[in-house]
């Protein structure tokens, strides 16, 4: 099922009409005060025609693969945003499939975006669960930006747990190098890495 899913979205890269339009891939590390450490890796594709791919592990769950396809939707203007509705399909510890969003709105040197995502689990319908992840940031230079992050998870139903954040990303080219501090009180955990893009 796996090699299916992989060949059908490499072929979807293949439809016309694809042409490359922004394309990039991102490798984060998060580290915990527990010792209990993860790599997330990502690689994602979106063609000329602002239909968006992509792939990453780790991320929902450990051991855990994500495949996700949607379109962008974008307005530039003095205040811009894009939105991406997603569907994906999740492969390895948790087997389901996942519906959520990209959201992003730019005003100036602000920057305001979200992406929550439920997923439910295929053998198990009762075992689901809700994640966003959410920034508010403000570019301070054109090599670095800053501001609050915030984590929110919401497991079979129960209360909305939210971890409170900040981050500060420097960037150069087409590379990014960001810096999450979570509940930053007690440094319970933080998160970097480094992303690569390029649009065309």
């Amino acid at each position: 099922m796996l090699k299916l899913l992989l060949a059908l979205i490499c072929s979807f890269y293949l439809l016309p009409g694809s042409a490359q339009k922004n394309y990039g891939v991102s490798q984060d590390y998060y580290i915990y005060k527990n010792n209990r450490n993860s790599i997330v890796p990502l690689v994602y594709y979106e063609t000329k025609n602002h239909w968006y791919s992509a792939a990453r592990y780790n991320y929902e769950e450990d051991q855990t693969l994500s495949l996700q396809l949607g379109k962008k939707f974008s307005k530039h203007g003095i205040v811009s945003y894009s939105i991406t509705p997603l569907a994906g399909w999740l492969s390895g510890k948790f087997n389901g499939m996942s519906i959520g969003t990209q959201a992003q709105m730019d005003a100036g040197k602000f920057s305001l975006s979200t992406e929550p995502e439920y997923c439910v689990q295929f053998n198990h319908p009762s075992t689901r669960f809700f994640y966003s992840w959410s920034e508010l940031t403000i570019q301070a230079s054109p090599l670095f930006y800053t501001g609050l992050a915030l984590q929110a998870t919401r497991e079979n139903e129960k209360n909305l747990t939210a971890d409170p954040g900040f981050v500060l990303a420097f960037s150069f080219k087409n590379f990014e190098i960001p810096l999450y501090f979570f509940k930053p009180s007690s440094l319970h955990y933080f998160i970097t890495g480094i992303h690569w893009r390029l649009i065309k």
